[in-house]
């Protein structure tokens, strides 16, 4: 849902087709508690609004729940799940771009112009700490469920 382009109507349109009793289940990224551990803070800041501009809807996933509720849904209940990366291989040609499922090297592409060649170099430095075995990450899986009253 974080990268179409009117996420609401198709959830919308997911409590619509859902049977009477049915649930709706979404599980997305909340990209807005992205985090990684770089010895400059700023550093960090700005691979955050890194992924804040690469995603089309990068809070989308926390507000889930409410729309669900919203459309009416029962028993909406929403667990939010952090996620620690705690290692990456720069040298697998499969994690080039950073480590599975956190392509840290395309959302440092996508860093505002005036910090994108240093959120590059971090990226670099980063894959040099993880050469060395320290590689630290975190963000915040969510999903939402709600039934469709019967």
């Amino acid at each position: 849902l974080q990268w179409m382009p009117d996420p609401h109507a198709a959830l919308d349109e997911l409590c619509r087709v859902t049977a009477p009793g049915g649930l709706v289940a979404v599980t997305d990224t909340d990209w807005g508690t992205f985090t990684v551990d770089h010895p400059d803070p700023a550093v960090a800041t700005s691979l955050r609004a890194g992924a804040l501009a690469w995603v089309a809807h990068p809070t989308l996933a926390r507000g889930v729940g409410r729309h669900l509720r919203d459309r009416a849904l029962v028993d909406v209940a929403v667990r939010a799940d952090a996620v620690a990366i705690g290692a990456w291989d720069p040298d697998d040609p499969d994690q080039r771009d950073g480590p599975l499922g956190l392509p840290l090297r395309t959302i440092a592409a996508a860093v505002p112009a005036v910090d994108r060649s240093a959120a590059a170099d971090a990226v670099d430095a980063l894959a040099e700490q993880a050469r060395a075995g320290w590689f630290a990450a975190s963000l915040t899986i969510v999903t939402s469920v709600g039934r469709r009253p019967g």
